[in-house]
């Protein structure tokens, strides 16, 4: 059987990380490319296990050398010259924030299939996805998120019968923390996760909610789901990944460990696979509690602004990077995120989205007055 060619788009991230742990399991993907922003002290190693990559890519770097590879990209395009130099490959996008947009779109344009993990690509880029997709009807989105891979397998179980996606929340570290506290609150007690290990940005947002105003826009266009039919669950235990509710009022749920090789497992073979890396697994007592809404204010609001205007989402999503950078360095305090995004959202005039750098400038003028809103309250 001839072997698939896979591109590994963020290698150097925790999903980068563990899809590189299920690939030397694996006898079906031939890993050909790997690409990061300026991670290149862990090339030499991925080469040791992966002798079939042929290219590699760094965003972040002006100047590189490897005698063991053969093909080196640098600079700002570097990863979409390394898609265009590998047409035919599957490209993993797990890539954080805007900077996984433009490689989602030149995938599609590739005609490309894309195992997304980058959620921002459809968060902020969903209506031009969408109509990509139709333009290159080639081209395919596979999700990787564990609530959106749990939804794909639920919705071909029941597709006819579905009433309504259930994605399911664990609230973050600062779930039972007063909220009279949350001011004092420092960057290592909102990355400590109860359940799930994961990037900084990830897991702050966890901790506001953000990520999963997120994940409802992204299932919102994985599945073609009006928002009003996705509910968000929340679940201390991060065991049940989603749920759909049924036409007869009964309910299917995907339960297993929190483990994110499972989704991209999934998301690689289109099936379940037995793999030696995964977690054991043993059910516990599952606990649920209702949206406080007074701890996460940003879940609503983020859907309100998304309704009221698609492109709210670039500025939103631009605020939300600053204002994390500026809160891991300690230059802000945690509530000041949803301050820092609401004033960028007030203070960033918002443009009409046609394509790819539309979006991108949208997202650096609203960067540029976030920072400015930062600086201030810095001083």
């Amino acid at each position: 059987m001839m072997r698939k060619k896979l591109l590994l788009m963020g290698f150097s991230g925790s999903i980068g990380k563990q899809t590189l742990d299920l690939l030397k399991e694996d006898d079906e993907y031939e890993l050909v490319g790997i690409a990061a922003n300026t991670s290149y002290y862990e090339v030499d190693q991925i080469l040791d296990s992966f002798p079939s990559i042929t290219s590699v890519a760094f965003s972040g770097l002006s100047s590189y050398e490897n005698s063991r590879v053969k093909n080196i990209y640098l600079g700002d395009n570097a990863l979409l010259k390394m898609i265009e130099d590998n047409k035919g490959a599957v490209i993993l996008n797990a890539l954080v924030g805007i900077a996984g947009l433009a490689i989602t779109v030149k995938a599609i344009e590739n005609n490309s299939e894309v195992l997304l993990a980058n959620k921002e690509s459809l968060v902020i880029g969903g209506d031009l996805i969408k109509k990509l997709l139709i333009e290159h009807p080639k081209a395919s989105i596979f999700p990787i998120d564990s609530e959106h891979s749990a939804l794909q397998k639920l919705i071909c179980c029941e597709k006819e019968s579905i009433e309504k996606l259930v994605i399911t929340c664990s609230g973050g570290a600062l779930r039972d923390v007063p909220l009279e506290n949350l001011k004092n609150i420092k960057a290592e007690e909102v990355l400590a996760h109860p359940n799930w290990q994961m990037g900084k940005r990830i897991t702050i947002d966890c901790a506001t909610l953000v990520n999963k105003a997120f994940e409802v826009i992204e299932a919102h266009y994985l599945f073609d789901t009006s928002l009003d039919n996705i509910e968000v669950l929340m679940h201390d235990e991060s065991q049940i990944h989603s749920l759909v509710f049924l036409k007869d009022n009964s309910m299917l749920a995907e339960i297993g460990p929190s483990d994110m090789r499972i989704p991209i497992s999934y998301a690689l073979y289109k099936k379940r696979m037995k793999k030696k890396c995964f977690k054991n697994f043993k059910i516990t007592d599952l606990h649920f509690r209702k949206m406080d809404l007074k701890r996460y204010p940003l879940f609503n609001k983020i859907i309100n602004w998304y309704n009221e205007c698609h492109a709210n989402m670039a500025i939103i999503n631009a605020a939300d990077e600053e204002a994390i950078k500026a809160f891991v360095q300690d230059k802000i305090s945690f509530i000041d995120i949803e301050y820092v995004i609401e004033e960028t959202l007030r203070k960033t005039k918002v443009i009409e989205i046609n394509n790819l750098e539309d979006i991108l400038n949208l997202s650096l003028e609203a960067s540029n007055v976030a920072n400015n809103i930062i600086s201030n309250l810095i001083k």
